[in-house]
């Protein structure tokens, strides 16, 4: 390897090293999918009987990644995926039952029980931004 090659590689793996410590620019959210418990930054959200927790709270409207819903025990409720800015899947993790998972298409549901999936509209809540 001549000098030149050599120092275009060091260049170049000091640029990657660059990028992957910087984050490449991405916030927190970008990390939702693989988040096994909420942020300090997760918003909380009350009913009348709990409290959740919701990371991002609200979405993009061109939103491509990941949103999830945590009970105030840290138990993953709903794990919500979007591409372009649509629910594409949902994962809802009710305590004690079997794990729901709902696939949408358009906003028309394709893949899942269609009398444990929610509507679309009532998966996009959260969606507000």
């Amino acid at each position: 390897m001549n000098s030149k090659s050599l120092l275009l590689s060091l260049v170049l793996c000091q640029s990657i090293m660059i990028l992957l410590l910087s984050g490449c620019g991405f916030d927190e959210s970008f990390d939702a999918c693989l988040l096994d418990k909420p942020p300090k930054s997760a918003k909380v959200h009350s009913t009348h009987a709990i409290d959740f927790y919701v990371y991002p709270d609200a979405v993009p409207k061109s939103f491509t990644g990941c949103q999830k819903v945590w009970l105030e025990d840290g138990g993953l409720l709903t794990f919500l995926r979007y591409k372009n800015g649509l629910i594409s899947d949902v994962e809802l993790n009710e305590p004690d039952q079997k794990k729901i998972i709902c696939k949408f298409s358009h906003s028309d549901l394709f893949e899942g029980p269609s009398d444990k999936c929610l509507p679309y509209k009532k998966w996009t809540i959260f969606n507000t931004q």
